[in-house]
């Protein structure tokens, strides 16, 4: 189970030091994990092209989420990402029937 350590302290406004030196020492406690989300921007991949195309052809509401618009105006990894995610959570009766999208959450 993950925690969430929250500290509350007054700090004056000019001692920036201080503050920077809080948000390091947080930063450097054991149990911190550090996302990299750098990959989101990247072009779309050619197995996410085919999933959505699949996806659409299988869940045709899809295309009315505001995800598909996104997804359609960006064509970035993270918008297909959030698409394929939100079309399988919606669906998620159906799509556990088929393998591969089974196939696909598993990788």
């Amino acid at each position: 189970m993950s925690q969430l350590i929250v500290k509350w302290r007054y700090m004056r406004p000019d001692s920036k030091v201080n503050i920077k030196n809080l948000i390091r020492y947080i930063a450097k406690r054991d149990g911190v994990e550090f996302t990299d989300e750098c990959w989101r921007s990247k072009k779309v991949t050619k197995y996410q092209k085919e999933l959505i195309k699949q996806l659409i052809k299988d869940f045709p509401s899809a295309i009315n989420s505001e995800e598909y618009k996104v997804y359609f105006e960006k064509q970035i990894r993270g918008a297909a990402s959030d698409l394929i995610t939100q079309t399988l959570d919606y669906n998620l009766d159906m799509a556990a029937k088929r393998e591969n999208y089974i196939d696909y959450t598993a990788h």
